[in-house]
């Protein structure tokens, strides 16, 4: 029975490392998903506004508005608008991720939004 204890607390200390590892990489595997998600929204909102008014500057104004303010400072904006009615508006949001987890701080991700629009009169 005792060498069945110290088996098991060997086990425990083999596998908790790796347990603990891919819970930290789950989470982080979420808190992409989310910045991305919060992104993509940005973008339709910059867009839109992008779509109805001429200057640029308020798109990415609305971008940065729609985006929560640890976010809205790490993000580059671009907006391609265009003046004739009809033609496509662009605004795309991109950031380097750089995750939060101490294990995965080495890898860092290009996260992309594009939304696209018709200018409207």
């Amino acid at each position: 029975m005792r060498d069945e204890k110290g088996s098991l607390a060997v086990e425990a200390v083999l596998v908790l490392p790796i347990i603990l590892l891919v819970l930290v990489a789950v989470a982080e595997l979420f808190l992409i998903a989310v910045t991305r998600l919060e992104m993509e929204a940005a973008a339709r909102e910059g867009v839109r506004v992008a779509a109805t008014h001429p200057d640029p500057s308020r798109a990415a104004q609305a971008v940065r508005g729609a985006l929560s303010p640890g976010l809205a400072d790490r993000v580059r904006v671009e907006v391609i608008a265009a003046t004739v009615v009809g033609a496509s508006v662009e605004v795309k949001v991109s950031m380097r991720y750089r995750p939060a987890s101490p294990f995965l701080d080495r890898f860092v991700l290009g996260l992309n939004s594009r939304a696209v629009m018709q200018r409207e009169g």
